[in-house]
């Protein structure tokens, strides 16, 4: 685990770095030994993990001399495995507090709350950041939009309509800027995948798989899901419509409203129809629900 990878690499470091090492794993056996713990504390250990994750990755920067012993490539080897390991936890963090935020009443509970509520939420999304420019996605992107969001926080008060405006502008930049690592990922994965597998005998439906299970896995999937938590929050506080299209265009057909999308609800009716759902699990297949769907 990520504990013994640690533990293995800290020898070769330096007291200094051998010191943000031990406070991480201080932070990290307090965490588990608490049964519910506050979104303060997910965010306390996240930045002590991304502090290590920093010092692992310009420790990797320096590269290795062609004619280097098999024990330093050893060493080599267990810090790049102690990043990845680094990674995978910071995603577990972010989940965490992203379902912890959910049960404290997510962005709503942020409107009539104190500004100390919006920190968690805020700090947990700037580390996410971070974790995404350490993995080199864009790290001049990064560092601007964390910029404004650290700005942003240090002004609070965001039940005023123009903080919660100049927020709801990063958040949307935020957006943008993980939509377009999703898009990177669904247009380089997939070849790699359907090739790879089919010659090493995969089953298909793996294989169709494994791109949406890269993304659910990665940190940006958890960044992207505190964006949407806080953009509810900002865009309310500003007067807008919290509601987020996720397809934008024009439909014509009657108005029905449904529990849930039930193609054989649909099936019922013979003219076109637009559906409004009072609840959905995202894996809805609209294809499937028949041609008098119109949106």
């Amino acid at each position: 685990g990520l504990t013994d990878l640690l533990n293995a690499v800290k020898g070769a470091m330096s007291s200094e770095d051998r010191q943000v090492i031990d406070f991480f794993l201080g932070q990290k056996a307090a965490l588990d030994s608490k049964q519910n713990p506050s979104p303060e504390d997910l965010v306390a250990t996240c930045h002590a993990l991304t502090s290590v994750r920093a010092l692992i990755m310009a420790g990797l920067n320096s590269g290795l001399r062609n004619d280097a012993p098999d024990a330093a490539l050893a060493m080599r080897q267990r810090w790049r495995l102690a990043e990845v390991k680094a990674e995978d936890y910071a995603f577990v963090l972010l989940s965490r507090l992203d379902n912890a935020l959910e049960q404290q009443g997510g962005g709503g509970a942020l409107l009539n709350a104190h500004d100390l509520a919006w920190a968690p939420v805020l700090g947990g999304l700037v580390l996410g950041l971070r974790h995404l420019g350490l993995g080199g996605l864009a790290p001049a992107e990064a560092m601007a939009i964390e910029a404004e969001l650290t700005s942003w926080q240090k002004e609070g008060n965001f039940r005023e309509r123009d903080n919660a405006l100049r927020l709801k502008a990063t958040l949307e930049r935020m957006q943008r800027f993980t939509e377009s690592y999703l898009e990177l990922l669904l247009k380089l994965l997939p070849p790699v995948a359907e090739s790879l597998g089919q010659a090493l005998g995969v089953a298909p439906y793996a294989i169709q798989t494994f791109t949406e299970a890269e993304i659910r896995a990665n940190v940006v999937f958890q960044v992207s899901k505190l964006t949407t938590l806080l953009l509810r929050a900002s865009r309310t506080a500003a007067g807008s419509s919290s509601w987020d299209p996720l397809v934008a265009g024009m439909a014509v057909g009657r108005l029905v409203e449904l529990q849930e999308l039930d193609p054989q609800a649909i099936a019922a009716f013979d003219e076109p129809v637009v559906v409004l759902l009072r609840s959905a699990s995202g894996d809805e297949e609209v294809t499937a629900s028949g041609h008098q769907l119109q949106g």
